[in-house]
């Protein structure tokens, strides 16, 4: 039943914070049309109900940090017809009694950290028909009883870090949806169970097992034929495989991680479809750069992305300490986690107005970024969700409507 709680709640101490009887803070949002849940008043609280409006207002947000470290904390539900769209970051970090949560099917991205130390979280289910797509770094990191979940198809990006140290993990389903995965993202999951086809090991889902591929069992061989339903070519996957000379990525690969061929010292080529350009895999970063095409890019000075990218994908330029300039093409819409970190050298970027999002961290230490070159007005690139981390950003010298010439 509908839980009414406009009569049981009353004025904050601050400006349009509202209180509820049982301590939830609810804050009205600056234009007056929303609540945020932006707290708690007794962080010993054991049971929290989140409603999904207020004053005829729905509740669309849990702010960053609301309930972190409420270590009492056992059981969180939803009101029915819940409007919440986002969990922000650290919004239930060290909740180390709770057990288990039902994310309503309106949210569509859980933040950094956001579960982040919640060791006594078994169950995390999410209601039929999510609009979940986005995952952040770091949301589940250290939930060490986490024993299975299924990510809702509908998700694209899963963040670096994701699942890191959740030691009990033994199954993850991951939809065909999924397009990048983090860096680091199933580190310390010691007890995750793979699907091994082929001389390699996936994480994928009963319809397509192919999903992830996550690393070559036999790294002696020669020659390797990489599956036409596969997504995501994981991390360090081709890791040592030092015999082997060539391969192609099929059209499925939505994503190469870094360091996908570390150690691969007889690839000389690597061509993507049969219809692209074969290009050298030996680069200065000994990795391969990562993007959402079927074109694959290699070279860290001077790397030319084609007009079919549509995203940048998480970690694609890591690192890659000898990048100087890079044009982002016009049809790219998000340049994700650690995309540009520590590019230290990296002087000037020229991004499009097509990009609506800059993910978390991604031009984190590029200590010589002075230019960033906007094609669009400042009002637009004021509309950009620009993630934390992003300092270098700040500090460059923004041109705005810049004319690019092709």
């Amino acid at each position: 039943m509908k839980k009414i709680i406009d009569d049981i709640c009353s004025n904050g101490k601050v400006e349009n914070e509202i209180i509820c009887n049982d301590g939830l803070k609810l804050t009205l949002s600056k234009d007056g049309s929303y609540y945020i849940v932006s707290g708690i008043e007794n962080d010993k609280v054991t049971k929290i109900v989140i409603p999904s409006s207020y004053s005829n207002l729905p509740i669309t947000s849990i702010d960053e940090g609301a309930f972190q470290e409420c270590d009492s904390l056992t059981i969180v539900t939803f009101e029915e017809d819940s409007k919440l769209t986002s969990i922000g970051d650290e919004a239930f970090s060290g909740c180390s009694s709770l057990t288990s949560i039902t994310i309503p099917k309106s949210v569509k991205s859980i933040g950094y950290l956001t579960f982040s130390g919640c060791s006594s979280l078994e169950s995390i289910i999410f209601e039929e028909g999510s609009q979940l797509t986005n995952i952040y770094s770091d949301a589940f990191h250290n939930c060490g009883s986490l024993k299975s979940i299924t990510i809702p198809n509908g998700v694209t990006s899963i963040g670096s870090f994701t699942f890191s140290g959740c030691s009990s993990l033994t199954n993850i389903t991951i939809p065909d949806s999924v397009k990048s995965i983090g860096g680091l993202a199933f580190s310390g999951c010691s007890s995750l169970s793979y699907n091994e086809y082929e001389n390699a090991k996936y994480l994928g889902n009963e319809n397509n097992p192919y999903v992830v591929l996550v690393g070559v069992i036999d790294t002696s061989v020669n020659q390797f034929k990489i599956n036409e339903n596969i997504k995501v070519i994981y991390e360090r996957s081709f890791e040592e495989c030092s015999s082997l000379t060539s391969i192609t990525i099929p059209n499925s690969v939505t994503s190469i991680n870094s360091f996908a061929f570390l150690g691969c010292s007889s690839l000389t080529n690597i061509k993507v479809d049969e219809d692209n350009k074969v290009y050298d895999s030996r680069d200065n970063c000994n990795a391969i750069i990562e993007t959402l095409t079927n074109t694959l890019i290699v070279g860290c000075a001077s790397t030319i992305i084609p007009n079919s990218v549509t995203s940048i994908g998480n970690n694609a330029f890591n690192d890659c300490s000898s990048l100087i300039s890079i044009t982002i093409p016009k049809n790219v819409t998000s340049i994700g986690d650690d995309a540009f970190c520590e590019c230290d050298s990296l002087t000037s970027i020229i991004i499009p107005k097509s990009v609506t999002s800059i993910g978390y961290g991604a031009f984190f230490f590029c200590s010589s970024l002075t230019n960033v070159y906007y094609i669009g007005t400042e009002e637009q690139w004021n509309a950009i969700i620009i993630d934390d981390y992003n300092d270098s950003l700040t500090f460059a010298t923004i041109t705005y409507n810049y004319v690019f010439e092709e």
